[in-house]
């Protein structure tokens, strides 16, 4: 029971308790009041009639005497009225029984009344001839007792009404804070901190919300400074300090994540920029403007990729940028360095650069499969050759080790849109399992694939880029989990099923509602994973995707977290299932202590919001081991299972 509801309760007692006391002694008075009025009113009857009886007393003149009594009597105040003669022999007697009409039977029993008998004596000179004895009828006294009790309840009662009503907002307004409180701290379990602005004035009260604004506040400063601790690590690591792009080691830990992605675009352009004449700047004019051209043609480079899905821009290396482009075929990368070159131009004439000749790009396309070296020496010798066909020029490289059976662009839309008219979709699962347990399933995420040529077939990174070029992207997620959910009906029950989403899809609001009519109406619990990338841009849908989710159980996750330099304080509105570290940060993690480190560092700023972490990519059993000691969740990857069709899935590995 609650605080409210004691108290309300004690001022109910205590209200019902001085309503019955009050009753009985206002009642108690009343009757004494009227025994008294009945004992006094039949004296005075009594006398009265002793002196109205004396002159025939004299002659005992009995019928006169009855004549007198009965028009007393007949009033109807009087129980009894007895004449008596000095030889104690009844001369006159008028009786009425006691009938009290209009009155519970039950109030006459609990409020027993007396009624008093007074007399007086009859005398003719100056000797007694007879006595006058009256007794008064209770049923006036009860009808104004029964009156009086009436009353009495209604006013009190209409008054305990009121007072309870003020007396209960009055409650509720000073326990307010209470609840206030109470709601803080349930946030604060939920990893939730906010501050009570408005301060009690009573003194307990005051110091219960002083305090709990003390530990919120700490409790908040933890987890942040946490997170910055965590971000500073990531920006040492993997960060540029001059342009605040990542360095080489960021850009091949995320090409090498891509060259072996498997639920997005893998197949894209690789690009390498040079900036020229950066030497004669820091030698003619200082290094300070030497950053301040590195820093321009860092914002030439984002401006031109920020459009793009999973785009990775960074500085490799002095004068070096690299850039990653996933999904990006040779022609729209030809118009994206065409755009870089023509910006970066007209930096000589804003007095940036030191000549006309400001940049450079060699562009080379890669697979699934291919080798970060290989392609880096494809780019490097684009780039040379794109340094002999003048200033501000750009050359191609075409990849050498492209399969032959691949189909170009146009082919593969094709085909995408036939497997979505004919619903030719397979899945597979690939489960995610505790890293101290690999008995324990933490979820099973479900990959989807097209029938390709010659018994292929086509993963997700290979189709998806082409809906988003098609702008397919919401019919694709819709025909997707419609199938999936479809399938689990039949499926072994598991502790959730994870289907990747494009975020643009939460642009449509009629496909939102509908995706949580058909989720919220699954009897198996579904998480729904988003990249960080896209979770970042749409945060604000995405979050009201997520409340709308929890009521039936069902939630959010992101995929690829760390893989930018974005904050991590959109964890705390969010709240996600999961976060899945990228597989960036968990290649050679068995070799890499920094690696190590900074998988720790991620896991520890997810826990302290009670969020699960899950390492993507653990492809060995040395990858698999190095984990343990590193306060993550699950893991997923080929040391744990590989997929498998979902028809084959039972449960367990």
């Amino acid at each position: 029971m609650t605080l409210y509801r004691q108290i309300f309760l004690v001022l109910i007692v205590l209200f019902a308790v001085i309503f019955a006391g009050t009753m009985l002694v206002n009642l108690y008075g009343k009757k004494l009041f009227l025994a008294e009025q009945l004992e006094s009113h039949a004296q005075d009857t009594a006398t009265s009639l002793g002196l109205s009886l004396s002159p025939y007393a004299k002659t005992m003149d009995i019928p006169a005497m009855d004549t007198m009594v009965s028009a007393i009597f007949d009033r109807g105040y009087y129980q009894d009225i007895t004449v008596t003669g000095s030889d104690t022999k009844v001369l006159v007697r008028r009786t009425l029984p006691v009938v009290i009409e209009g009155i519970p039977e039950w109030f006459v029993r609990r409020i027993p009344l007396d009624t008093p008998r007074a007399g007086a004596q009859v005398m003719s000179d100056w000797t007694p001839k007879a006595s006058v004895s009256v007794q008064s009828h209770p049923g006036f006294a009860y009808n104004e007792l029964w009156q009086t009790a009436r009353r009495m309840s209604i006013w009190l009662t209409g008054v305990t009404i009121v007072a309870l009503i003020l007396a209960g907002l009055l409650l509720r307004s000073i326990l307010k804070p209470l609840a206030a409180v109470e709601h803080q701290a349930e946030a604060l379990y939920a990893r939730q901190y906010y501050i009570q602005d408005s301060i009690p004035k009573t003194r307990e009260l005051k110091s219960v919300v002083l305090a709990m604004n003390r530990m919120t506040e700490k409790v908040r400063n933890t987890f942040e400074e946490h997170a910055r601790t965590a971000e500073q690590l990531r920006e040492q690591a993997f960060k540029d300090s001059v342009t605040e792009l990542g360095n080489r080691r960021h850009f091949e830990g995320l090409a090498w994540s891509h060259l072996r992605a498997t639920q997005e675009p893998y197949d894209g352009t690789l690009a390498l920029l040079r900036l020229e004449g950066l030497d004669e700047v820091n030698r003619e004019k200082g290094y300070e403007a030497g950053d301040q051209y590195l820093r321009a043609a860092a914002r030439v480079l984002l401006a031109a990729t920020q459009d793009l899905d999973h785009a990775v821009v960074a500085r490799i290396s002095g004068a070096f940028f690299g850039m990653l482009l996933p999904g990006t075929n040779a022609k729209a990368a030809e118009s994206i360095a065409f755009e870089i070159c023509t910006h970066l131009g007209r930096l000589y004439s804003d007095g940036v650069a030191p000549g006309e000749d400001v940049a450079h790009i060699g562009i080379t396309e890669y697979m699934r499969g291919h080798e970060l070296a290989e392609l880096l020496a494809g780019a490097d010798a684009a780039l040379r050759a794109a340094r002999t066909l003048g200033p501000n020029a750009w050359s191609q490289r075409s990849s050498e080790s492209v399969d032959a059976v691949a189909y170009g662009r146009e082919q593969w839309k094709t085909r995408l849109v036939q497997a979505m008219h004919n619903r030719e979709f397979e899945f597979f699962v690939q489960p995610v399992m505790a890293v101290g347990d690999r008995r324990k399933v933490l979820h099973v995420e479900i990959l989807t694939r097209i029938p390709g040529p010659k018994d292929t077939l086509w993963r997700a990174g290979e189709f998806v880029s082409v809906a988003e070029e098609m702008g397919l992207t919401r019919e694709l997620d819709r025909i997707i989990v419609g199938d999936v959910l479809e399938h689990i009906k039949t499926s072994v029950s598991t502790p959730a099923w994870a289907i990747n989403l494009s975020p643009a899809s939460l642009r449509d609001a009629g496909f939102v509602s509908w995706l949580v009519t058909m989720i919220s109406a699954c009897e198996q619990r579904i998480v729904l994973e988003f990249t960080e990338f896209g979770a970042v841009r749409e945060i604000d849908r995405l979050l009201d995707l997520a409340n709308r989710l929890r009521p039936s159980g069902d939630t959010v996750a992101i995929d690829h977290f760390g893989r930018g330099f974005t904050s991590f304080g959109y964890l705390q509105s969010l709240h996600p299932e999961y976060v899945k570290i990228d597989r960036a940060y968990t290649g050679a993690i068995e070799d890499s202590a920094d690696n190590r480190f900074f998988v720790s560092a991620l896991s520890g700023v997810a826990h302290s919001l009670d969020i699960s972490t899950i390492v993507e990519g653990v492809e060995d059993d040395d990858a698999l081991q190095a984990l343990k000691g590193l306060n993550v969740d699950g893991a997923q990857g080929y040391a744990v299972c590989r997929p498998m069709s979902i028809s084959q899935w039972r449960g367990t590995i």
